[in-house]
């Protein structure tokens, strides 16, 4: 079961309309963005977030998600053997460097990578 993380700090329970995989369009309609990124946290596990909530001037910190990524992440060249898997599948992926100074803005789904297939 995934996890909508929201800016207000709640969390909740959420699963696919279909019961398995998440579309773009409940994605987008979950975090409130046009477009989703896609940030490998550990081996199967993936946190979706708007691509350009850093740019916006309303922008929200979503706290709880930051620490979510912050502790979560593995090292750089993991992550990256993941997105190249992913690319090799045909997904577009973006990259969200791995340090202290990144925030997650707006809100966030943490998902396993069955519900995003």
């Amino acid at each position: 079961m995934a996890k909508l993380i929201k800016t207000n700090g709640e969390i909740l329970d959420i699963t696919p309309k279909d019961g398995v995989h998440f579309t773009f369009e409940e994605m987008h309609e979950l975090i409130g963005c046009e477009y989703v990124q896609l940030v490998s946290l550990s081996n199967r596990e993936y946190m979706i977030v708007d691509e350009e909530g850093a740019l916006k001037p309303d922008r929200i910190k979503n706290e709880k998600a930051t620490i979510a990524y912050q502790k979560i992440c593995l090292p750089q060249e993991v992550i990256e053997a993941n997105l190249k898997e992913l690319e090799e599948q045909g997904v577009a992926v973006h990259r969200l460097p791995g340090n202290e100074e990144n925030f997650i803005y707006g809100n966030a789904i943490l998902s396993n990578l069955k519900e995003i297939e």
